[in-house]
């Protein structure tokens, strides 16, 4: 739209010459300053990225290091005393300028001081026993390498202050007194007549060897800084499972509630109805059996029947609820007596038949007797049930060793299964025999299995059509046992 304008009437700034002959002949300069700038922020940062932090310390890494280092300095304190005395001969002198170095140990090791001060003193030492040991030796080359040392030494405070202390202490050690009295500090012609050059080998040395040192703390500032973000992460991890498993031990002991309403709801609401039509069934067969024909008094006894099963069905899974939300009271369990208390009430209650019960004395385990007893119950229940159609039978209870560890059994010799579908066995309400084959409901082995399961141990089962089976269970921490055979696995 301005370009629809006369030229008068748009707007444009207001210059007068000599701004803008001004703002031509400064514009090179603002570009090669702002060049500059650009120049000397990358390089800092560069600088920056290099250099370490100098971060300080945790308190325990500090006070580790800052002991092993005052350690160090009054050994200096017994090494100057003697060498000392021997190179110079002069126990005043000596005394004199070691009492220096006995205070600076004195003082680092004192708490009052703070953590910063005595960095500062004993890093201060350290270089000065340095300087001691190159006076005392009238300068000799060998005793200028303590220098470097003590430098690294330093260094393992990680803290810019202690290191460019030493760092100046050289300097001017090595530099100004080695220039203005190099006899006290080299002591060999070549440094006497070239001083300034001699200092510069000096420093070369001082800067290698402060290289190494910032490289070893830039390193180390690195990996604790990792070291720190995987503990705070994992600190993080740990609150967020913290609340997850709270919020899931809150959802537990809903569930819980719901499964105990449930129990109750199962155990007296559900029973009376199955009482009212198992009782009316039984009423009509013996009072109206002659107002039924032979199929309708058939259909009330299958009617009946079904109530039975069904009210067998809510004991085993009450009692596999029970087993699941009760509290294990762990103690030594004699296996040989429970299984002895479960064959003589399965001999009474089919007194006709022949079954041998082979249990020998002494297996013992370490769990809960109550619930152990209901895995036998229903393991040996089982072995009974399934070798029911031999006219001759035998249950087994044992112990052996697999895989070095102690497993306990129920072995027999009835029916079986096919092992193709072992992995069935245990869930609920799997059956691998029909009802007219064998009754049941399929609740019993996933009883067991969640028993074995709260005790922390396994269960397995080997077998084959028409040659038994064997059930095998583990138990965690079991009581010591006295020694006894082993049985193979079937």
């Amino acid at each position: 739209m301005l370009d629809c304008l006369p030229n008068s009437r748009r707007s444009r700034p207001d210059f007068s010459s000599s701004e803008v002959v001004l703002a031509t002949i400064a514009s090179p300069w603002l570009q090669t300053e702002d060049r500059a700038v650009g120049l000397w922020v990358r390089l800092r940062s560069a600088v920056r990225t290099l250099l370490p932090e100098g971060r300080s310390l945790p308190e325990d890494v500090w006070r580790a290091r800052h002991r092993g280092i005052v350690i160090l300095l009054w050994l200096h304190v017994a090494g100057l005393v003697i060498y000392g005395l021997i190179a110079v001969g002069q126990p005043l002198h000596v005394l004199a300028e070691v009492a220096v170095i006995l205070l600076a140990a004195v003082l680092a090791g004192w708490p009052r001081l703070g953590r910063q001060i005595q960095t500062l003193v004993a890093s201060g030492g350290l270089i000065t026993c340095s300087g001691l040991l190159v006076h005392y030796s009238g300068g000799l080359i060998e005793m200028h390498f303590h220098f470097f040392v003590m430098v690294a030494v330093v260094t393992l405070y990680q803290s810019w202050t202690p290191y460019l202390l030493a760092i100046a202490f050289v300097a001017m050690h090595h530099g100004v007194v080695g220039v203005l009295d190099p006899l006290s500090v080299y002591n060999h012609r070549d440094a006497w007549l070239h001083p300034w050059k001699w200092a510069g080998i000096h420093a070369a040395f001082v800067l290698c060897a402060s290289f190494a040192g910032i490289t070893t703390w830039r390193l180390n500032e690195a990996l604790r800084g990792r070291v720190e973000a995987l503990n705070s992460e994992l600190e993080h991890r740990v609150i967020e499972r913290t609340a997850q498993l709270e919020a899931a031990n809150k959802e537990l002991d809903r569930t819980n509630k719901e499964l105990e309403a449930f129990s109750y709801t199962v155990s007296h609401d559900l029973r009376a109805p199955l009482r009212a039509i198992n009782s009316f069934s039984q009423i009509l067969l013996d009072e109206h059996a002659g107002a039924l024909d032979t199929p309708g008094q058939n259909y009330l006894r299958r009617v009946r029947r079904a109530t039975d099963r069904m009210d067998e069905l809510i004991d085993d899974l009450l009692d596999l609820s029970h087993v699941n939300r009760s509290a294990l009271q762990r103690e030594p369990v004699d296996l040989s007596l429970l299984a002895l208390i479960v064959s003589a009430e399965l001999h009474t209650s089919q007194p006709e038949r022949e079954v041998q019960f082979v249990i020998p004395e002494g297996i013992m385990a370490h769990g809960d007797k109550r619930l152990l007893q209901v895995l036998l119950q229903n393991l040996m229940g089982n072995a009974w049930k399934f070798t029911s159609k031999h006219a001759s039978a035998r249950i087994e209870l044992g112990q052996t060793d697999v895989d070095g560890k102690r497993a306990y059994f129920v072995r027999d010799d009835g029916a079986g299964f096919d092992p193709a579908y072992k992995n069935m066995l245990f869930r609920p309400f799997q059956r691998l025999h029909t009802e007219a084959e064998f009754e049941g409901t399929g609740i019993g082995l996933a009883t067991v299995e969640r028993i074995v399961a709260r005790h922390g141990g396994e269960i397995w089962a080997e077998g084959s059509l028409e040659y038994g089976a064997t059930f095998f269970f583990t138990l965690p921490e079991a009581a010591p046992q006295p020694a006894a055979a082993d049985v193979p696995p079937s």
